[in-house]
């Protein structure tokens, strides 16, 4: 049997290390075209969802096999019906799938479950599986809780049990294994656009709240959609424009930069209009700066780039004579991985906890002259803290789910890092100017991206 295998983003270390017996291929249409059986192993990612798709599946031989280890949206599924229908595609093979399930079946002897990304496996296609027909069991994964979803977590330690094995960032630190970070949190603020905006969907959200089957308060599928709108306005918030070319200029002859984008749209208070196409994207504003105000070498890593252009951006990168900086969006969250970064500038907001241990371990994967990591997180709030004091009791409370959730993500980031007094003081400012104590910040508020 000869084995292909592709990935654009091997370290080469990781490629020594390969079996000889595996050919590594440089091109996925290689694999398409010459392999019988496809299997998938790729995170879902913008740049990753619907990657089989009508085009791929016709580079395939006939009667192929594809087996799917990670998620159902990678592939297409309207094309792959057709392909299934025509005889194109031979089978289709996911750990949810009839087939692979009735093969499990058919096993008499003990068997080992292994999941990886096990915080997956809380979603209901896949818990359903999980079932005594597995009499040993172990889930790795960075944060198995699933964010806003108690169920599915609550699933998952009843399947898999108590931890067996952990491996803090503390320790991994301590050990060498990553490295040590300077964490900068830059504080901005809502503009009053933004503010009306953001005030306006909370106050309809409020309006959308329902009881699930435990009698929990949850929001209603069009409180999910107002919540989405408004995470967008923290996101795209204006000053983080300004703070960036204000923090980034003393790096602009500086290489190995990540910004990491949000996917939104920036509110132009000068524009009166209310439609959204005249609003700028994120990412575009900030290319413009990096580049054309800055004059830096820059590239975007989007999922409008194939995989192929991100593999000749992370090279170009890695280099560190052709490119500077990469400006992202999303697809460095997982399964992406570009050591060399050293200083990163997190414009998008977000309170998952898998979300954002995800963006700060891309940046402190070990490189060669990276003594330590630089990360600055643009903080969100609602308005200066010195304003505060003149809210009234409803005001400062509309203010503090946002201020709750970004405060959050300082203390977790600012916890390790080399410089966290910087982090406590700017907390105990806040916590300060909002009347906020530890008891209050245990109670979670809403979803930012």
């Amino acid at each position: 049997m000869e084995v292909l295998g592709y990935d654009p983003y091997i370290s080469v270390e990781a490629a020594w290390n390969l079996s000889r017996n595996i050919r590594h291929i440089t091109n996925v249409d290689d694999i398409y075209k010459e392999c019988d059986y496809i299997t998938i192993h790729v995170p879902l990612l913008d740049s990753t969802k619907g990657m089989i798709s009508k085009d791929s599946i016709a580079m395939m031989k006939d009667g192929v096999v594809l087996l799917n280890f990670s998620r159902d949206l990678l592939v297409d599924e309207t094309a792959l019906v057709e392909a299934l229908e025509a005889g194109k595609v031979k089978k289709y093979v996911t750990f949810a799938s009839p087939d692979f399930q009735e093969r499990i079946d058919k096993i008499k002897s003990p068997i080992l479950l292994v999941v990886d990304e096990a915080h997956n496996f809380g979603a209901r296609s896949y818990a359903k599986h999980l079932d005594d027909r597995f009499a040993y069991r172990l889930a790795l994964s960075a944060t198995l809780e699933r964010h806003r979803d108690d169920e599915g977590t609550a699933l998952l330690y009843s399947f898999f049990g108590k931890k067996c094995i952990e491996y803090p960032l503390e320790r991994a630190i301590d050990e060498d294994k990553l490295t040590p970070y300077k964490y900068y949190p830059i504080l901005v603020y809502l503009s009053e656009l933004e503010l009306e905006s953001y005030e306006q969907l909370s106050y309809e959200m409020s309006k959308c709240m329902i009881k699930d089957k435990h009698g929990k308060y949850k929001l209603s599928k069009r409180g999910e959609i107002l919540a989405l709108k408004r995470s967008r306005v923290v996101a795209g918030a204006m000053q983080k424009l300004e703070a960036l070319k204000r923090e980034i200029t003393p790096y602009k002859d500086d290489n190995n930069i990540l910004v990491y984008c949000g996917a939104t749209r920036v509110i132009d208070d000068s524009d009166t209009s209310s439609d959204d196409e005249n609003d700028i994207r994120q990412i575009e504003a900030v290319t413009k700066i990096l580049g054309n105000e800055l004059n830096m070498s820059v590239a975007r890593f989007t999922s409008e780039e194939n995989m192929e252009e991100r593999a000749l951006i992370k090279e170009h990168f890695q280099d560190g004579g052709k490119l500077q900086a990469i400006v992202a969006i999303k697809c460095l969250d997982e399964g992406v991985n570009i050591p060399s970064i050293r200083t990163a500038f997190i414009l998008a907001s977000t309170t998952n906890p898998k979300e954002y241990i995800q963006r700060r371990g891309r940046v402190l994967r070990k490189a060669d002259n990276k003594p330590f990591a630089e990360i600055y997180d643009f903080v969100t709030l609602p308005r200066p803290l010195d304003s505060v004091s003149g809210l009234t009791i409803e005001q400062a409370n509309r203010d503090k789910t946002l201020v709750k959730n970004e405060l959050a993500r300082i203390k977790e980031f600012g916890r390790l890092a080399l410089n966290s007094m910087l982090a406590n003081n700017l907390i105990w400012d806040i916590q300060e100017a909002y009347h906020l104590n530890e008891t209050d910040l245990e109670k979670e508020g809403e979803d930012f991206e």
